[in-house]
């Protein structure tokens, strides 16, 4: 059963709560395992399974075998459905904090604090980003979601503003349970202006002042930021367009895969001028299920028309969208 990080931290927060504080601060910076902790309410998150090696390898459906009905007493011949073998490499992450003792002496621990949060900061928005938008560098890091996902489970919305009726398609294309919606902060105003005159998209209030978005019953998280402070998400793919993800996290969906846990490594215990700190992460993820991610490409910074509100939302989810006055 894949391990998320917040369970990981809270069977190591007794014994290493500095351990317990770095996984923290990775899930601040890091949505899809953070369980959208850096938007105020619970979401599903990506979990983990060992495998060591430095790699994980498993064996995925590709088409079913050929069956048909029979007479009585007809032969029936064998038939073997087809699968297909899939590898994935790890990728690497590390950081190093140096710090002189004197520093610290004369100024206390706060600073090398702050070094170490920034440094995890990075490591995370590094590795989320990687998730999306990585391209693998053999023996170094992994391909994102972007360079896997191809075939039915990519959705070319053409260049233009969101079309409501690829959403649906992947909605229904999509298999499996702890499914996410996953956008930028620009495509998600979109879509809660389109809100305004649509009853798909929900804000639903769990506690006192959060509201976490859905759409037809699915809710909707923002990928995150890389270390710049730039939307992972942007529009800033092919043709200034966005893409949105789709995706179903479990032990049969998109699932993570690891070496061991994220791991800190404090060196010479501040005994030395140039003492210091590393953090590591062997890891990937894998597509166990090819329909447990879906991307729509091609989508442009503009506004949802009414006619794509109407025309692409008629008949789905609570109801169907209405044209704004």
């Amino acid at each position: 059963m894949p391990v998320r990080l917040e369970e990981f931290k809270r069977s190591v927060q007794l014994q290493d709560p500095t351990l317990a504080g770095v996984v923290t601060v990775f899930q601040e910076n890091a949505p899809i395992l953070g369980e959208g902790r850096n938007l105020g309410y619970p979401l599903p998150a990506l979990g983990f399974d060992n495998s060591p090696g430095g790699h994980v390898s498993y064996t995925r459906q590709k088409t079913l075998p050929g069956v048909k009905f029979r007479k009585v007493n007809e032969k029936v011949d064998a038939t073997q459905g087809e699968t297909e073998k899939v590898f994935e490499e790890f990728g690497l992450i590390t950081s190093k904090v140096t710090y002189d003792r004197a520093a610290v002496n004369r100024y206390g621990e706060n600073a090398l604090i702050q070094q170490q949060i920034m440094h995890i900061s990075a490591i995370a928005r590094k590795w989320n980003h990687q998730f999306y938008k990585g391209t693998k560098v053999a023996d170094e890091s992994f391909s994102g979601l972007d360079k896997r996902i191809s075939g039915e489970q990519l959705i070319d919305n053409g260049g233009g503003a969101l079309d409501f009726v690829n959403l649906d398609e992947a909605l229904l294309t999509l298999t499996g349970d702890n499914r996410l919606i996953v956008m930028g902060r620009k495509m998600l105003s979109r879509i809660t202006r389109a809100a305004k005159f649509s009853v798909n998209v929900n804000y639903t209030p769990q506690t006192f002042g959060v509201s976490p978005a859905t759409y037809d019953g699915v809710p909707i998280m923002l990928a995150g930021e890389d270390a710049a402070g730039d939307d992972v998400l942007g529009f800033d793919e092919d043709d200034d367009t966005t893409s949105i993800y789709l995706l179903s996290l479990g032990d049969n969906g998109v699932v993570g895969a690891q070496t061991k846990p994220i791991a800190t490594y404090p060196l010479d215990a501040g005994n030395q001028i140039d003492s210091s700190f590393e953090f590591e992460w062997d890891s990937s993820f894998v597509i166990k299920n090819p329909r447990s991610a879906i991307r729509i490409k091609g989508i442009a910074n503009e506004a949802i028309t009414p006619a794509a509100l109407f025309f692409g939302q008629a008949g789905v989810g609570t109801g169907t969208g209405t044209t704004p006055p």
